[in-house]
């Protein structure tokens, strides 16, 4: 179901908190990782990404708390899955478009354009 067009202020903002939640690498990663595992502890996650238990910890329960993402306890663990199944659509169409970009760019010498305020990921 569409929001209604023009949008309110009230649903624009919702919708910029749920973009906003996965306009950061570290969550696009988390979430590609659950993809593949459908579940993981925190733990498990940061060694499948190399990254600190904090900071994977952090991102998850951002995600969690924009219902992203669910959790459930088992014994001392807390394993995470994504709820949400729009994610996996959106990763589907966005990450298809920018692998073929992607493509294009592996056989050039040139990197992507950065966007305003990106920083150079280091080859």
């Amino acid at each position: 179901m569409s929001p209604a067009s023009p949008l309110t202020a009230d649903v624009a903002e919702l919708i910029a908190r749920h973009f906003g939640a996965l306009a950061e690498p570290m969550r696009l990663r988390i979430l590609d990782a659950l993809r593949v595992r459908e579940e993981a502890s925190v733990g498990t996650l940061a060694e499948a990404l190399d990254a600190r238990h904090g900071t994977v910890s952090k991102h998850l329960n951002l995600l969690y708390g924009q219902k992203i993402l669910g959790r459930r306890r088992d014994g001392t663990s807390v394993l995470y899955r994504i709820t949400n199944p729009v994610v996996f659509r959106l990763c589907e169409e966005v990450c298809g478009v920018l692998a073929d970009e992607l493509a294009r760019y592996s056989v050039d010498s040139d990197p992507p354009p950065l966007l305003a305020g990106e920083e150079a990921v280091p080859r």
